[in-house]
């Protein structure tokens, strides 16, 4: 395993492997919130489910070594003061996993885009950003904490081990528009099934990763809002980031946003599982292609 901690500043990747070697840039220290706090523990599925995505895209087994693991795991959570207008109502939060020393950065978006007229609201918080650190940004004494049992966690992911159900039609539909939109120009062969496979969505999680097996790329779709909502694809686009899986690249955590970021082997290897094992496969055909260009030539 690589001894790299990676981090997608605003997306929800990391792929946290042993401590050795690493160099995190601490968060900053913000303060509690004077409002009520609203525990993701006030729903169990919501705590679990921020937990189970944790596990899928960022645990490596190097991090508890065997023999190690404790019976119960502490989940401190605490909300956070950001500067926002006067009509955003959003809340932001994190979680702080001692066992493992993830630092989970989260936000419930509220908030309206008048341009599209799309009412953005979250009813459970969101993974923002994940980070392996040594210890939280504030004394333990300001976070709430619940306690959650082993058998409980793999009660939970067993129940989640059999793939993603599948696809809403009119997300499935909007996929492969995008797909053909932004997959199919003069570089690309035209004549041959392009077979894609879409990670499963989390309801934690506003990221939707796609595996394109033929170009060997992953593609990224990210946005602040629920991307489950067919409203939310109704009324914004569907743009890819793509990411070459080039071997022997590193993320850099403290790359520059807009950068393109590099993908160590152990989230590479992540990836792949949890879209080609646990996710849906999407198959484009040459006439697929050779009808779309014909509907939308101008």
């Amino acid at each position: 395993l690589d001894d790299q901690t990676n981090s997608l500043n605003g997306s929800v990747l990391v792929t946290p492997t042993s401590m050795a070697a690493q160099s995190i840039r601490p968060p900053s220290h913000p303060t509690t919130a004077d409002h009520r706090p609203d525990h993701p523990a006030e729903s169990r599925a919501n705590l679990l489910e921020i937990i189970h995505h944790i596990y899928l895209w960022y645990y490596d087994q190097s991090i508890v070594p065997p023999g190690t693991e404790s019976t119960e795991a502490k989940v401190y959570f605490r909300t956070l003061n950001r500067s926002l207008d006067a009509d955003d109502r959003s809340v932001f939060a994190e979680l702080y996993l001692p066992d493992v020393q993830f630092l989970v950065e989260l936000k419930r978006s509220d908030y309206h885009i008048p341009e599209i007229d799309l009412q953005v609201r979250d009813s459970v918080y969101k993974i923002r950003r994940v980070d392996r650190v040594a210890s939280p940004p504030a004394p333990l004494t300001d976070y709430r904490i619940t306690t959650l049992t082993r058998d409980e966690l793999k009660k939970w992911f067993s129940t989640k081990s059999h793939g993603a159900p599948p696809l809403h039609e009119f997300l499935n539909n909007r996929l492969r528009d995008s797909l053909l939109f932004h997959q199919f120009d003069e570089h690309w062969d035209k004549d041959t099934v392009h077979i894609f496979y879409v990670s499963p969505l989390s309801p934690v999680s506003n990221d939707i990763w796609v595996l394109h097996e033929n170009t060997n790329q992953l593609l990224q779709f990210s946005a602040d809002m629920d991307v489950s909502n067919p409203e939310t694809w109704a009324k914004t686009p569907m743009r890819p980031r793509l990411h070459p899986l080039e071997p022997a690249l590193f993320l850099n955590p403290h790359r520059d946003r807009g950068e393109q970021p590099e993908f160590s082997k152990d989230f590479i290897g992540r990836a792949l599982f949890n879209c080609v094992v646990l996710g849906n496969r999407i198959e484009i055909l040459p006439d697929d292609v050779e009808t779309y260009h014909e509907q939308n030539s101008p």
